[in-house]
């Protein structure tokens, strides 16, 4: 068994009301972890579940010593679960994924390459021609992430093609520098974790994958759009705010 500070990779799950799926998801990501060659740790994070998730939870660890389960208490939201775990992860490479598995575990080996270079943020993209959609996204909710992209690239300046895939890697430095200066918990976080990662120059590439809709999404279609839009802005003000700090003088060919 390694020890708690030398794991390759630490696999994030965010749970809320979970109860459902997260058994499947579990075995799957462990099962796949199991068959790599290097150390692992898998961190779910209970966001304030009202249902079973932490009774299902404590069950399919057992006999993990390398799974823990973080409980939040109160609900604070996907950004806050995530960041929660990415902060507490030991991994030297720390990924997110959703407890749906809308892209699989599996898909972390297109990751791996990238890893091998270097590379500090891993982030998946479902608008890549090279993507496999097998269960779209209705339509308006298509057309909004569109429009979402649009502003939060004008924002950014990161032309990334896939802000809210919740697929994506980081280094364990830059996850540190990144997560603990995440100040929002609604789905705009995702804008805020790739502005941070443009405004501290790390080297991020956009990987397709593989992705699925499921039902029993946690979206609110109309509150959800307006609340990410307030988060936009809230993200250039914060900065202007100077609360993200000054940023660093690297620079990477490899970064966007």
């Amino acid at each position: 068994m390694a020890s708690e500070h030398s794991y390759r990779l630490s696999v994030v799950i965010p749970l809320f009301n979970e109860e459902q799926r997260i058994e499947v998801t579990f075995q799957k990501v462990a099962s796949y972890l199991n068959s790599r060659n290097y150390t692992w740790e898998i961190v779910l994070v209970d966001d304030g579940s009202r249902d079973q998730t932490v009774q299902k939870v404590n069950q399919v660890m057992r006999g993990f010593d390398n799974a823990r389960l973080l409980i939040l208490g109160a609900h604070q939201g996907k950004g806050g679960a995530i960041r929660e775990g990415m902060l507490s992860s030991k991994g030297e490479y720390i990924l997110f994924m959703d407890a749906d598995s809308s892209t699989e575990i599996y898909d972390f080996e297109k990751f791996e390459p990238w890893i091998a270079r270097g590379v500090d943020v891993i982030i998946g993209t479902r608008k890549n021609p090279q993507a496999r959609l097998l269960v779209r996204q209705p339509r308006m909710r298509e057309f909004l992430g569109k429009g979402f992209t649009f502003l939060s690239n004008v924002l950014t300046s990161a032309q990334v093609t896939d802000y809210t895939c919740g697929f994506k890697c980081f280094s364990k430095n830059a996850a540190r520098n990144i997560f603990k200066l995440q100040r929002l918990n609604d789905w705009s976080f995702d804008t805020e974790i790739i502005y941070l990662t443009r405004k501290f120059h790390y080297a991020m590439v956009e990987v397709p994958v593989t992705w699925a809709d499921f039902k029993g999404t946690k979206v609110r279609l109309g509150r959800d759009i307006l609340v990410s839009l307030l988060g936009l802005l809230k993200i250039h003000f914060y900065n202007l705010l100077g609360f993200y700090g000054r940023g660093n003088k690297s620079t990477d060919p490899r970064g966007f």
